[in-house]
């Protein structure tokens, strides 16, 4: 019975939220918010989580949403007999935060060259939140109300504006990216092919995941994951880079072998191996 109960009152709620943020996101704009089919159930969460969103792939760039919510925030509702707006409410602002997620991912992460972009540590995510006066409980969220982002999305007047600030931010993100995509040191007949993904809401600056390490015929190569937080300079990203990578300061090392003559081919064959980081 309470299972019912609780998928009851969230498909409520869910539509609701889902009505407020069309509204807010695209006043008279005869479209749809999100494409994709969406569910939503209770869920027991590990920690201090209050709601998660999964997705997964029907067809190529079409896909199923899944948002969970916390089993826990639902029966502080039911069983509230005070403030049951302030729970209600904190029911329906972590619907809208997963939502976020999956509009973000929709729209944005196969069109823009990083990856995790709809993840809480991205400042596309992150600036959605902020102009729709959405928080986060992420260590990512207070890092971002601190960056000129943030100031400028708040002045905002409409959503338009935002997501051409934000599409502007993430190209000035993959230019700076791609600079440092693949850094060659032919006096030491070395390779370094680094690739750059969002945090999920931990990490605020950058981080050294992962390093796979290839030594062959005289060749090193090195496939690096840098995680990165929305508080990062980007005119310091290549300081950060290089330094984490003279340290070798990365939480997973790894060490392997691959057969390649000539540079090119080191260069194709570690795009690959860092694809699967």
């Amino acid at each position: 019975m309470k299972t019912e109960e609780y998928q009851e009152l969230l498909d409520k709620l869910f539509k609701q939220v889902y009505r407020d943020l069309k509204k807010r996101m695209f006043p008279r704009k005869h479209i749809k918010l999100i494409h994709g089919e969406i569910d939503i159930e209770a869920k027991h969460m590990d920690g201090p989580a209050i709601g998660l969103y999964e997705n997964e792939e029907i067809r190529r760039f079409r896909y199923k949403h899944h948002i969970f919510v916390s089993v826990e925030i639902i029966e502080d509702y039911i069983n509230a007999k005070w403030c049951k707006k302030y729970y209600k409410e904190r029911i329906k602002k972590t619907i809208a935060h997963e939502l976020v997620h999956a509009y973000v991912f929709e729209k944005h992460e196969d069109l823009i060259d990083i990856k995790n972009v709809h993840c809480d540590g991205s400042p596309l995510f992150l600036g959605i939140l902020a102009y729709l006066n959405i928080t986060s409980g992420h260590r990512t969220w207070s890092a971002f109300t601190r960056t000129d982002l943030y100031k400028q999305i708040k002045k905002c007047t409409n959503y338009d504006e935002v997501e051409t600030l934000l599409i502007r931010t993430m190209l000035e993100y993959q230019r700076a990216i791609r600079l440092l995509e693949y850094i060659v040191d032919n006096n030491n007949k070395t390779i370094y092919h680094n690739e750059y993904l969002f945090s999920n809401g931990d990490i605020t600056g950058v981080k050294g995941e992962s390093t796979i390490t290839f030594s062959e015929e005289g060749f090193l190569c090195k496939a690096n994951a840098f995680i990165m937080g929305p508080y990062v300079d980007l005119s310091k990203l290549k300081y950060l880079t290089l330094k984490k990578i003279n340290n070798n300061s990365f939480d997973k090392r790894y060490y392997g072998k691959m057969q390649c003559q000539t540079i090119e081919d080191k260069r194709d064959k570690l795009r690959l191996q860092s694809m699967n980081i």
